[in-house]
């Protein structure tokens, strides 16, 4: 991030940055050495800038708390030029509201507000509305933050002056998203990890799903995964959907354990939470009773 902004100083380019609830609370910034273009409007109230000639900038930090309403007693300067606003805030009129809702802005404020231009952060897909003369968009995160985001991502070239902006869509590449499923009913382990071999890359992003039902061939797949590509992808992660459904050994203590811990999953108000901690329980129960590794 610091190099890019360190380009745009390289061509006189200024940077104005509002950081959002996740840098705040984890304090990012604080230890980033911010080139000399970068304007942090991170201040208590409403951060006003005129460095740039013709140009009102108004930065409203999620430090103002969290239920705020920024707009809603919100005035622009009498000053002459165009006049930006840049908000790390919940449009209240989005297709899905965001987990965490930072600094409502009802529609009304933003049509109240006299801003030509509402640049918003927090919600990371692509949207735009207009209320007033005040154009107000969310350009959407430059890379996908999970895999059940869309994979075309964006930012956005927007040209202010006369009349309404210009708002132009420019495709940004996103690294390589790879989902795989294993039915380990079918397939054995090994198989599993030589096709992922095949397929490491430290520049992609890879969620492992392991499915179907097991009998003989039982473990901790999912750590076993892990402890081995850990460092082979940009980001790994695995999810283990396995049922274990051994038959029965002839060994009395084994088939005794595997009928009780059917039993115990067989409860009618197991919570979700509790039927985890009774599948992880049978897995390592069986693992010890065979001699294996925990």
């Amino acid at each position: 991030m610091t190099a890019g902004f360190s380009r745009l100083a390289d061509q006189g380019i200024p940077v104005f940055l509002v950081p959002g609830h996740e840098e705040t609370r984890l304090s990012i910034l604080d230890r980033l050495e911010l080139p000399g273009n970068v304007y942090l409007l991170n201040a208590e109230g409403v951060n006003v800038s005129h460095l740039v000639p013709g140009l009102t900038v108004y930065g409203f930090p999620v430090g103002l708390a969290q239920d705020f309403r920024p707009l809603e007693n919100f005035r622009r300067l009498d000053r002459s030029g165009v006049h930006l606003g840049v908000a790390h805030g919940t449009y209240m009129g989005l297709p899905e509201e965001p987990a965490d809702r930072w600094l409502p802005l009802p529609p009304e404020d933003i049509a109240r507000s006299g801003l030509d231009y509402l640049a918003l952060g927090h919600y990371h897909e692509f949207f735009s509305c207009a209320h007033g003369g005040t154009h107000a968009v969310y350009p959407g995160s430059p890379a996908r933050l999970d895999f059940g985001q869309g994979a075309n991502r964006s930012a956005l070239l927007v040209t202010l002056g006369e009349g309404p902006p210009g708002i132009e869509r420019l495709a940004i590449r996103d690294r390589q998203y790879l989902e795989l499923r294993f039915d380990l009913g079918s397939r054995s382990f090994p198989d599993l990890l030589a096709e992922l071999d095949e397929k490491t890359d430290p520049e992609v992003c890879a969620k492992v799903t392991l499915g179907g039902t097991i009998g003989e061939e039982i473990d901790f797949f999912a750590e076993r995964i892990m402890e081995k590509y850990a460092n082979s992808f940009f980001h790994l992660q695995v999810a283990d959907q396995t049922q274990v459904s051994p038959p029965s050994s002839g060994q009395a203590i084994l088939d005794l354990f595997v009928r009780r811990s059917k039993a115990a999953l067989n409860e009618p108000d197991l919570t979700l939470e509790e039927r985890a901690v009774e599948e992880y329980a049978i897995r390592a129960g069986l693992i010890a009773l065979k001699g294996g590794r925990l």
